[in-house]
């Protein structure tokens, strides 16, 4: 996973995740060893269809 993790372009990147019927917004943290993507404010995401990637400091509701 540490490879997967310095390849990815989705560390440290606020997204938008649709997750069933709702959206979860937040910025990367990391991807754990399970594959989950952790969000800044602890939120651990399973599975969801990212739906919006944008840098740190953007408005993702834009």
């Amino acid at each position: 996973m540490n490879e997967y993790r310095k390849r990815s372009n989705i560390i440290g990147k606020q997204v938008s995740v649709l997750v069933s019927d709702r959206v979860v917004s937040g910025t990367v943290k990391t991807i754990d060893d399970k594959g989950r993507l952790v969000l800044t404010d602890g939120t651990i995401l399973v599975s969801g269809e990212v739906t919006k990637i944008r840098e740190k400091g953007y408005d993702l509701h834009n």
